[in-house]
Protein backbone atom coordinates (compact mmCIF):
# COMPACT_ATOMS: atom_id res chain seq x y z
CA UNK A 1 0.00 0.00 0.00
CA UNK A 2 1.52 3.73 -0.80
CA UNK A 3 -0.14 6.94 -1.68
CA UNK A 4 -0.79 6.66 -5.16
CA UNK A 5 -3.47 3.72 -4.00
CA UNK A 6 -5.46 7.09 -2.44
CA UNK A 7 -4.78 9.55 -5.42
CA UNK A 8 -8.00 9.05 -7.53
CA UNK A 9 -10.28 8.10 -4.23
CA UNK A 10 -13.32 10.66 -3.87
CA UNK A 11 -13.55 13.00 -0.49
CA UNK A 12 -16.22 10.73 0.40
CA UNK A 13 -14.15 7.47 0.04
CA UNK A 14 -11.05 9.23 1.97
CA UNK A 15 -13.08 10.54 5.19
CA UNK A 16 -15.06 6.85 5.19
CA UNK A 17 -11.63 5.28 4.92
CA UNK A 18 -10.14 7.63 8.00
CA UNK A 19 -13.48 7.42 10.00
CA UNK A 20 -14.17 3.45 9.26
CA UNK A 21 -10.93 1.71 8.77
CA UNK A 22 -11.71 -2.00 7.36
CA UNK A 23 -7.93 -2.58 8.18
CA UNK A 24 -6.35 -3.28 11.63
CA UNK A 25 -2.99 -2.38 13.31
CA UNK A 26 -0.58 -0.98 10.79
CA UNK A 27 -2.39 -1.41 8.00
CA UNK A 28 -5.52 1.02 9.77
CA UNK A 29 -2.38 3.41 10.54
CA UNK A 30 -1.26 3.75 7.30
CA UNK A 31 -4.80 4.12 5.25
CA UNK A 32 -6.28 6.67 7.30
CA UNK A 33 -3.07 8.64 7.71
CA UNK A 34 -2.50 8.66 3.64
CA UNK A 35 -6.31 9.21 3.02
CA UNK A 36 -6.11 12.60 5.23
CA UNK A 37 -2.75 13.38 3.44
CA UNK A 38 -4.36 13.27 0.10
CA UNK A 39 -7.32 15.17 1.22
CA UNK A 40 -4.62 17.93 2.76
CA UNK A 41 -2.68 17.43 0.01
CA UNK A 42 -5.17 17.93 -3.04
CA UNK A 43 -7.04 20.50 -1.15
CA UNK A 44 -9.92 18.02 -1.69
CA UNK A 45 -11.58 19.82 2.06
CA UNK A 46 -11.99 23.16 -0.73
CA UNK A 47 -14.41 25.04 -1.01
CA UNK A 48 -16.67 24.02 1.77
CA UNK A 49 -13.98 24.37 4.41
CA UNK A 50 -12.10 27.23 5.47
CA UNK A 51 -8.83 25.07 5.52
CA UNK A 52 -7.90 21.83 6.82
CA UNK A 53 -7.59 22.87 10.44
CA UNK A 54 -11.21 23.49 9.93
CA UNK A 55 -12.50 20.93 7.81
CA UNK A 56 -11.19 18.27 10.60
CA UNK A 57 -12.69 19.29 13.17
CA UNK A 58 -15.79 20.01 11.93
CA UNK A 59 -16.13 17.06 9.21
CA UNK A 60 -14.19 14.12 10.83
CA UNK A 61 -14.83 15.44 14.49
CA UNK A 62 -10.52 15.44 15.40
CA UNK A 63 -8.22 18.01 16.20
CA UNK A 64 -5.57 19.11 13.65
CA UNK A 65 -2.97 18.01 16.31
CA UNK A 66 -4.67 14.33 15.69
CA UNK A 67 -4.73 14.73 11.91
CA UNK A 68 -1.34 15.61 11.38
CA UNK A 69 0.15 13.13 14.26
CA UNK A 70 -2.02 10.15 12.11
CA UNK A 71 -0.40 11.81 8.83
CA UNK A 72 3.06 11.90 10.32
CA UNK A 73 2.61 8.07 11.37
CA UNK A 74 1.56 6.82 8.48
CA UNK A 75 4.60 8.43 6.44
CA UNK A 76 6.80 7.01 9.06
CA UNK A 77 5.19 3.18 7.86
CA UNK A 78 5.55 3.90 4.59
CA UNK A 79 9.15 4.30 4.96
CA UNK A 80 9.97 1.44 7.32
CA UNK A 81 7.86 -1.16 5.32
CA UNK A 82 10.64 -0.56 3.05
CA UNK A 83 12.89 -1.83 5.77
CA UNK A 84 10.72 -4.16 7.97
CA UNK A 85 7.96 -6.25 8.14
CA UNK A 86 6.90 -5.62 11.68
CA UNK A 87 5.64 -2.31 12.02
CA UNK A 88 4.34 0.28 14.30
CA UNK A 89 0.31 -0.53 15.14
CA UNK A 90 -1.08 2.54 16.51
CA UNK A 91 -0.29 6.51 16.19
CA UNK A 92 1.04 6.54 19.63
CA UNK A 93 3.40 4.06 19.14
CA UNK A 94 4.94 5.81 16.21
CA UNK A 95 4.77 9.06 17.87
CA UNK A 96 8.02 8.88 19.11
CA UNK A 97 9.76 7.83 15.71
CA UNK A 98 8.66 10.75 13.65
CA UNK A 99 11.01 13.34 15.50
CA UNK A 100 14.27 11.63 14.83
CA UNK A 101 16.05 11.41 11.21
CA UNK A 102 15.15 8.95 9.19
CA UNK A 103 18.38 7.01 9.99
CA UNK A 104 17.56 7.52 13.54
CA UNK A 105 14.10 6.18 12.82
CA UNK A 106 15.80 2.67 11.33
CA UNK A 107 18.31 2.46 14.13
CA UNK A 108 15.90 2.51 16.96
CA UNK A 109 13.18 0.68 15.29
CA UNK A 110 15.47 -2.08 14.42
CA UNK A 111 16.41 -2.08 18.11
CA UNK A 112 12.87 -2.36 19.32
CA UNK A 113 12.27 -5.09 17.38
CA UNK A 114 15.70 -6.83 18.62
CA UNK A 115 14.56 -6.49 22.71
CA UNK A 116 10.91 -6.73 21.72
CA UNK A 117 11.96 -10.04 19.17
CA UNK A 118 8.98 -13.13 20.74
CA UNK A 119 6.69 -10.78 22.70
CA UNK A 120 3.21 -11.68 22.85
CA UNK A 121 2.30 -7.83 22.17
CA UNK A 122 3.25 -5.58 19.78
CA UNK A 123 5.70 -2.76 21.23
CA UNK A 124 3.67 1.24 22.71
CA UNK A 125 4.99 4.12 22.75
CA UNK A 126 6.36 3.46 26.29
CA UNK A 127 9.09 0.73 24.81
CA UNK A 128 9.42 2.82 21.83
CA UNK A 129 10.57 6.10 24.21
CA UNK A 130 12.98 4.23 26.15
CA UNK A 131 14.94 2.31 23.34
CA UNK A 132 15.65 5.94 21.81
CA UNK A 133 16.74 6.97 25.78
CA UNK A 134 18.71 3.94 25.66
CA UNK A 135 20.06 4.41 22.32
CA UNK A 136 20.96 8.34 23.18
CA UNK A 137 18.76 9.52 20.16
CA UNK A 138 16.56 11.67 22.70
CA UNK A 139 19.30 13.87 22.73
CA UNK A 140 20.09 14.50 18.97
Amino acid sequence: MDLRDFQDKSLADLEEIFLEPTETGSDALLSSGLALKVIQDNKLYLPDSKGFKVYVEENLGVTYIHAFRCIQAAELVLFLQEHFSVLPQSESAARPLVKLSRANQLKAWGEVLRITAGDKWAPGKDRIKKTIALLGLDKA
